[in-house]
């Protein structure tokens, strides 16, 4: 984050593992809602793991709230919550400058149900922030156990589960695990490749939201453009493209990413 902000208007210059991921992540959430209908408005996100993909995939939500939905930078910012390994982050807690937009007040969980509000997990946010999508950026895996994703299911009819952790062996839980537990109404994607399963009679294929969809385009663009600096807004407008990029026919398997074989195409657009 310190170079990135340092240097992005010196040399034309973007951070992938910051505003690529924020861009694929928001993509996966776009089409997930044109899976389930519903309005990115009306949704409460939580981000498991604050490092740099983690905040990113914030920066990129609460930016297209802002701009798409016309609201404030401190209400888009308070729908979302960040968890790191100390717990929800608040202003209760010293923490780097990058996490403090997410940071939450006192008033934001004084009505919450908590044993211990020095220290508030992940299944603390489930139960009382009641989110709709659940991301996961930890790289620790295992972390989205049964009872966090029932609880999942118990907020909305089509939870939004998506455990980008890298590589497989870190995902905060496998595909097929949310599959049974939510009884098949998640909708999922995953940040790396899981062989698809059998559920419910049916093949699942998942989505992988890989960043690979995202930064050879905005690299591209930047170099024909020769633009002296990459504004923040085309990581919002690149989603978007993703998005519709994303055909209908996947979307309706669960499906919400394209395929990396139309790779060209989707960089080009």
């Amino acid at each position: 984050f310190t170079i990135l902000d340092k240097y992005r208007y010196k040399i034309l210059s973007f951070n992938d593992d910051i505003q690529g991921t924020g861009s694929v992540a928001l993509a996966g959430i776009l089409n997930a809602l044109r899976l389930s209908k519903e309005d990115i408005n009306n949704q409460r996100f939580v981000i498991y793991g604050a490092g740099a993909g983690g905040v990113g995939i914030a920066r990129r939500i609460a930016a297209c709230l802002e701009s798409k939905c016309k609201i404030s930078k401190e209400k888009a910012c308070n729908r979302i919550v960040i968890i790191d390994s100390k717990g929800m982050v608040t202003e209760e807690r010293k923490i780097q400058d990058y996490k403090k937009p997410f940071s939450k007040n006192k008033n934001f969980y004084r009505s919450w149900n908590l044993k211990d509000s020095s220290r508030i997990t992940l299944i603390d946010v489930i139960k009382n922030f009641k989110p709709t999508v659940l991301i996961g950026t930890s790289g620790c895996s295992g972390h989205f156990t049964s009872d966090i994703l029932k609880e999942m299911a118990k907020n909305t009819k089509r939870p939004i589960i998506f455990p980008l952790s890298n590589p497989t062996s870190n995902s905060e839980t496998n595909p097929k695990q949310i599959y049974k537990v939510t009884k098949g109404k998640a909708i999922v994607a995953t940040g790396s490749p899981f062989e698809p399963f059998n559920y419910d009679g049916k093949t699942v294929t998942i989505g992988q939201g890989n960043n690979f969809l995202i930064f050879p385009g905005v690299g591209l663009g930047a170099i024909i453009s020769e633009g002296s600096y990459i504004n923040d807004a085309v990581f919002t407008e690149s989603a978007y493209t993703l998005s519709e990029l994303t055909p209908d026919k996947l979307i309706k398997k669960g499906i919400v990413y394209p395929l990396i074989t139309d790779i060209r195409n989707i960089s080009a657009n």
